[in-house]
């Protein structure tokens, strides 16, 4: 099932437009809205990321240790990087898509 749910994750998150997110922050390296997330989140200092751009898009998805963020996403802008959060009403879908996928 993970991996299925995995997979899921990511159809969802490439079917979403920017106005389903909420900006967060915006800063010159990649690595600053990736501890931000450590941060408000309350990860560790030694959480893996990996960043993978969503086909020709400014997107990236973010995968945390071995699950793909759906919360978190990175917009390349120029040489700027903005973290953007998911809305509530996203979330909330997402969350109901998969209790009847998978539970």
């Amino acid at each position: 099932m993970n991996k299925k749910l995995e997979v899921f994750k990511v159809e969802f998150l490439k079917g979403l437009e920017f106005s389903d997110y909420k900006s967060l922050c915006e800063y010159d390296r990649l690595e600053t809205c990736l501890e931000i997330i450590l941060i408000r989140d309350l990860l560790s200092s030694k959480t893996k990321f990996k960043i993978f751009k969503i086909g020709d898009s400014k997107r990236f998805l973010i995968q945390i240790e071995n699950c793909i963020s759906v919360v978190y996403m990175i917009r390349q802008n120029g040489s700027r990087f903005e973290l953007y959060e998911l809305n509530t009403e996203k979330l909330n879908e997402y969350e109901e898509e998969v209790y009847k996928r998978f539970y």
